[in-house]
């Protein structure tokens, strides 16, 4: 496994939904959060393999 930051950039080289304008890497849960101008979405990799991207609700 790499580090968070290449973490991070691998998991926002698969955003392809809309422009990214702001991500944070969230270490306790292990995913990322990205803004997209408009909404924030979760994006963390699924348990067998690939990624799972969600709009976040705020929890």
């Amino acid at each position: 496994m790499g580090t968070a930051e290449s973490e991070v950039e691998y998991l926002k080289s698969l955003w392809v939904k809309r422009p990214i304008f702001g991500y944070a890497l969230d270490l306790t849960k292990g995913h990322v959060h990205i803004f997209d101008g408009q909404d924030f979405y979760i994006i963390e990799k699924a348990e067998k393999g690939g990624i799972t991207i969600r709009k976040d609700k705020g929890e």
